[in-house]
């Protein structure tokens, strides 16, 4: 009775702030749910730009990408304009931040789920077997322990970027699920070459990852641990 009652709140919300507003368009979104489980999501409300054109790009072929992120920008006839495409520059954009397959590629340390986009499956990207000249650093945060009250440990990888060296910076995991990217630490802010080029992994599981798991708390484990991966890239440097 209790979770009919909750199911009944749940659809009155679904049908108040999306696109569907009857019972009949709700059950034929999941009517288009072919397999016994799964998610289907429904995307609306998107913004335009300046041209017209909305914030998501349609027109790569099997991906969802960001326009503004990306640099594309879309005239009123579909015309795609970008100086950023196919870029190698410095200021180049990390394609994890505008393309929804890039993403998913590296979204989990040690990938085992399928997932696809558009029909076609994301072959999973395992940054950690990719690096050149990989180095292994232990890490036992401080004050942090398990349930038996014993230190815990993590691992710190340091590696250079075999795509291009103009991404880089620390790759910052929880539980195997990614929660920052590029998050670039000491040496790689000096505006020299130093630390250009090298990647940093860490599954920081005894950190506070934020509701929306694209950030995490900023506590003291979450600056010790910064302190640590600066001082340690000086030593792989």
């Amino acid at each position: 009775q209790e979770s009919r009652g909750l199911g009944d709140v749940y659809k009155r919300q679904i049908k108040e702030y999306s696109i569907c507003k009857t019972d009949e368009e709700l059950q034929a979104q999941f009517d288009k749910i072919t397999f016994k489980t799964g998610t289907r999501i429904l995307i609306s409300g998107l913004k335009r730009q300046s041209n017209g054109a909305y914030e998501f790009d349609f027109n790569q072929a099997n991906d969802f990408q960001l326009a503004q992120e990306r640099g594309i920008n879309h005239s009123s006839d579909g015309k795609e304009n970008s100086k950023s495409r196919g870029s190698k520059s410095e200021n180049s954009v990390e394609p994890e931040r505008y393309s929804l397959v890039a993403y998913l590629k590296i979204l989990y340390l040690d990938p085992h789920m399928q997932m696809y986009v558009c029909g076609c499956k994301v072959r999973a990207y395992r940054i950690l077997h990719s690096l050149y000249t990989a180095r292994q650093h232990s890490y036992k945060p401080n004050k942090v322990r398990d349930n038996e009250g014993a230190k815990i440990s993590t691992r710190i990888v340091f590696g250079f970027n075999k795509k291009t060296r103009y991404h880089f910076g620390m790759m910052l995991y929880h539980k195997n699920r990614l929660i920052k990217q590029y998050v670039r630490v000491g040496i790689q802010h000096s505006g020299t070459s130093r630390g250009r080029g090298v990647i940093g992994l860490v599954d920081a599981y005894f950190l506070t990852p934020t509701h929306n798991k694209q950030d995490f708390i900023y506590d003291d484990k979450y600056r010790l641990l910064m302190e640590t991966l600066a001082n340690k890239l000086v030593v792989y440097w």
